[in-house]
């Protein structure tokens, strides 16, 4: 069953599950009594009944180890905050209540995570609501201090911001992160408020976003990852050869690399088995890939995976190969090797941001393209080979100066 649009409270939920009621709450926007579900209820999507207690704390290594075994899997540590090291500030008994306006599509948000990231260490201990969208909320999911994650759909059509307004105004908050500028950051009471106010064109995305608090330096993204999921994750990816992860998917046509190139890559790389990662609604897209490589090479579909699964199992692999997409982004937030795919978006705003992260592209990125089908075309596969073999190398420096 499906769960209407709602605030979800650890594993309660605010508003009516699946059927009349949820048009009645809709219609009225307002919150519905508190309802408890149980864990094992199948009420709640998977991505939601993860419970706090389940998450690893295990910290991450300041410099992961990223070692390419020909032969050999590598386990690189996952993006996880150890939230019991980190530094408590202000009354030692009173959690600070914060509310993080996070985007609702999943490139953006995993862009806010390094933020949230630094929220989490300056201002620990701290209960968090974070408001985003229905498809990155599962990679929120187990966050350190988590309180609330409510669900920001655009199909309501700007009513998931009154909704959104209707339940802030009941608190005060300590802080406020507003990486969307919204009324939302104005309308309520609260001590502290960060707002992330106007795009810089000619800066990453990420470093934008750390002024918005005065970093001194731009951290990394992060993806906390539950235990189950990471056993999930190593269900669908045992133990064996390195993998290379293929994301050939992207919300946008114009984005995506021809999947014949695709095919032509994975059987010219060095790997036996490939990952080829999209959403479960992009299944059709990545199947003439899964088809063209079945023959030669061990082929694991991942489109089956949610966007939490999908970071498990990308932080498995040796390597990713991406279009310009949330996966790209969410690859370069779990550590894994990343190279992006570009041509009529700019990576200099919007490339991976990680230790081991490369960018590609056939023409320089001009904010007006003339025809933008044909900049995706322009990168052969040659040079994507030649950019692959350049990020391996960088990843065996990396773990011999280690």
């Amino acid at each position: 069953m499906e769960v209407s649009p709602g605030i979800f409270v650890k594993n309660k939920v605010f508003g009516s599950v699946f059927g009349d009621s949820c048009c009645t709450l809709l219609q009225s926007i307002r919150l519905s009594p508190l309802m408890s579900l149980p864990e094992s209820t199948d009420l709640m999507p998977k991505s939601f009944i993860f419970p706090l207690k389940s998450v690893s704390t295990n910290a991450r290594a300041p410099s992961p180890s990223l070692a390419f075994a020909p032969g050999a899997v590598t386990r690189k540590p996952l993006a996880l905050l150890d939230h019991n090291e980190a530094r408590p500030t202000g009354h030692p008994h009173r959690a600070k209540k914060i509310l993080f306006i996070a985007n609702t599509r999943l490139g953006d948000a995993v862009l806010t995570t390094g933020l949230l990231t630094k929220v989490l260490e300056r201002y620990w201990p701290c209960d968090v609501t974070i408001a985003c969208g229905p498809t990155p909320a599962p990679l929120f999911a187990a966050v350190p201090g988590l309180e609330r994650i409510i669900l920001m759909d655009k199909k309501e059509k700007g009513m998931e911001w009154l909704r959104l307004w209707k339940y802030a105004a009941q608190f005060y908050w300590d802080l406020i992160i507003d990486v969307r500028n919204s009324f939302v950051s104005y309308l309520v009471f609260r001590r502290k408020v960060f707002r992330y106010t106007k795009m810089n064109k000619t800066e990453h995305k990420c470093a934008q976003l750390t002024k918005v608090m005065k970093l001194a330096e731009v951290p990394y993204n992060h993806i906390w990852v539950p235990d189950n999921v990471q056993q999930r994750a190593r269900e669908l990816l045992p133990e064996g050869a390195p993998i290379l992860a293929l994301c050939p998917t992207s919300g946008w046509g114009h984005k995506s690399w021809p999947v014949d190139r695709f095919i032509e890559l994975a059987q010219r790389l060095p790997f036996k088995r490939v990952a080829v990662c999209a959403a479960e609604h992009e299944r059709e897209r990545i199947m003439p890939i899964i088809a063209g490589l079945r023959e030669k090479l061990e082929v694991i579909d991942l489109a089956k995976t949610n966007p939490l699964e999908a970071a498990a199992c990308l932080a498995l692999c040796s390597i990713c190969v991406s279009n310009d997409s949330g996966l790209m982004h969410v690859s370069a937030a779990v550590g894994t090797p990343t190279l992006g795919i570009f041509g009529p978006t700019s990576d200099v705003v919007y490339g991976p941001h990680g230790p081991l992260t490369a960018i590609i592209r056939g023409a320089p990125y001009q904010q007006k393209m003339p025809d933008p089908a044909r900049l995706m075309g322009a990168v052969s596969v040659d040079s994507v080979v030649d950019a692959v073999k350049k990020l391996m190398d960088r990843q065996k420096s990396a773990c011999s100066v280690a």
